[in-house]
C-alpha cells in the first residue's frame, strides 16, 4: 500500500500557538477573486487562525494594534517629510527660473 503525504494540508487544530502552546482554531474564513497574469481569475480562500486561549489571543491582538498604530504613524511622518522635500524643491526651482 502506498502512503501519500500531502504538504500544507494541516488543519489549524493540529497546529499549536507559538506563544502559549494551545491549539489554534479558525477564527474567520473568506474568499477573494485574484486576477491572474493571463487575464483569468482565481478564487483564493483565506483563513484567519486564532489561539484557543482567550488571554493569549487578547494579548496578541493588543500587540498587533500597537504595531499597526506605529506603522501608520511612521508612514504619516514619511509622507509629511516627502511633501516638505517636494515643496522645498519646487520653491528652489521657481527661484532659479526667475
Amino acid at each position: 500500500m502506498t502512503k501519500r503525504i500531502l504538504i500544507g494540508t494541516n488543519t489549524p487544530e493540529e497546529k499549536l500557538c507559538p506563544r502559549c502552546g494551545s491549539k489554534m482554531r479558525v477564527g474567520k474564513t473568506w474568499k477573494e477573486k485574484m486576477a491572474m497574469f493571463d487575464g483569468g481569475t482565481r478564487i483564493v480562500t483565506y483563513s484567519e487562525k486564532v489561539c484557543s486561549n482567550k488571554e493569549c489571543q487578547d494579548e496578541f491582538d493588543k500587540q498587533r494594534r500597537l504595531e499597526t498604530k506605529k506603522l501608520k504613524e511612521a508612514k504619516k511622518k514619511r509622507d509629511e517629510l516627502a511633501n516638505a522635500r517636494k515643496e522645498k524643491i519646487a520653491k528652489k526651482s521657481k527661484k532659479s527660473s526667475k
